[in-house]
């Protein structure tokens, strides 16, 4: 039998829409196209280099509760791949799953009309899938979540450590148990949206916290298994090579805390005992972020664009960040800076003022001249020299103001 050429993907979250605005000319936000563009070039991908399974980890949307627009564009992705007779798997991920128990998750439209060559796992799924070059089979296992067993009265009264032993277990014999009954001759994958131990998260672990349990490698990295495809993590990652255990991670930055990440698709060669894999980078947007560094004895304008010009923010979202001494903010040409970065798709500036006062302070100004407040102003008055032409002025009026105070 031949090798088997597989294409892996996840956390597409279409409705990610920082950092964008309206683009006049298609009604869309230009985020959104920034995801579609990169969901189109998987798609091309997978038609042009007639790749016989499409797995998608979970994670379609942002929410649950997609809008239309959201849900047709996506819509429009997988039934081109349906068309050119790509058997597509959709596993619901936790930004699928519905908020309260009986609700559709956001893939389920594709059960229900019954579409051919998609296969939504929204519960534990065992499917022999038939591809051009030969079967496959998949073990889909979609997000599981803690709260959902918080309601159950057969967990009432465990503690969240003993929920999360039990989900542990009967995940680990769910997996062995469809090992056991699985072909030993046609290659066997797990999907799987959940976050595993060994994993480096990425800016969604705050999302994390409190809310998931972490499932150990030895669950899913099994003899038997030719592939486990995760979803959930947003980082591109290979836990384990044998079996291949890997994070595709999501198809786009999402904000600047995985701006150093690449982001894309993981290529399978998928072969009884013999699977090899190829990651495949996306043109993502670039994030990018600038930090300027201004001196007391700087033009901070000067300073600020020739440290934007050592950065290629063409297309890019950037966020400039600077900190300034108080006398020097005034001179910042918001229009110069503005202008050099001109050419990024979307930019931020956060200048944090410093106070003068701290940065200037003089041992001098000390507890020991405390009873002396008009000789503690006036060493105050020469250590910022900014106010030399008030120094005259301001300790006349401390003067006089004492000396109505009978001081």
């Amino acid at each position: 039998m031949s090798k088997i050429k597989a294409l892996h993907t996840a956390d597409i979250h279409i409705g990610m829409e920082n950092y964008g605005y309206l683009n006049p000319n298609t009604g869309l936000n230009t985020r959104l196209e920034d995801f579609l563009k990169s969901f189109d070039v998987m798609v091309d991908y997978a038609i042009d280099n007639e790749i016989d399974i499409f797995i998608f980890a979970g994670d379609a949307f942002k929410t649950q509760s997609p809008t239309p627009t959201q849900h047709r564009e996506f819509a429009k992705r997988i039934y081109r791949l349906a068309k050119a007779n790509i058997p597509t798997v959709l596993l619901a991920g936790n930004h699928d799953l519905p908020n309260r128990y009986g609700e559709a998750t956001s893939v389920n439209i594709y059960e229900t009309l019954s579409i051919d060559n998609v296969y939504v796992m929204e519960r534990p799924t065992f499917q022999v899938i038939k591809t051009k070059n030969g079967d496959v089979q998949v073990l889909g296992i979609p997000y599981v979540s803690k709260s959902g067993f918080l309601t159950n009265e057969e967990y009432s009264g465990k503690s969240l450590e003993e929920i999360e032993n039990i989900l542990l277990k009967k995940i680990d014999s769910l997996i062995d148990g469809y090992i056991a009954k699985a072909d030993k001759e046609i290659p066997l994958v797990l999907t799987f949206h959940a976050g595993i131990d060994r994993a480096v998260m990425g800016a969604e672990k705050d999302l994390m916290i409190g809310k998931a349990f972490c499932v150990p490698l030895s669950v899913v990295a099994k003899k038997g298994i030719d592939y486990v495809a995760l979803g959930h993590i947003h980082k591109y990652q290979v836990l384990c090579k044998e079996p291949p255990v890997i994070y595709s991670g999501s198809i786009e930055r999402v904000d600047f805390g995985e701006e150093p990440e690449n982001k894309g698709f993981v290529i399978i060669n998928l072969e009884k005992n013999n699977t090899s894999f190829e990651f495949v980078k996306l043109p993502a947007r670039k994030f990018i972020t600038i930090d300027a560094e201004i001196k007391d004895n700087e033009d901070p304008n000067e300073i600020i664009i020739k440290t934007i010009a050592m950065k290629d923010v063409q297309d890019a979202i950037v966020r400039l960040r600077y900190s300034i001494n108080t006398s020097l903010a005034g001179l910042v040409d918001d229009n110069k800076i503005k202008d050099a970065l001109n050419g990024s798709f979307f930019h931020t500036i956060n200048a944090t003022i410093l106070d003068n006062a701290f940065r200037m302070r003089d041992p001098n100004l000390n507890e020991t001249i405390s009873n002396s407040p008009i000789t503690a102003l006036e060493k105050y008055l020469v250590i910022n020299e900014d106010l030399n032409s008030l120094k005259d002025d301001l300790l006349e009026r401390a003067n006089s103001l004492m000396s109505e105070a009978g001081e």
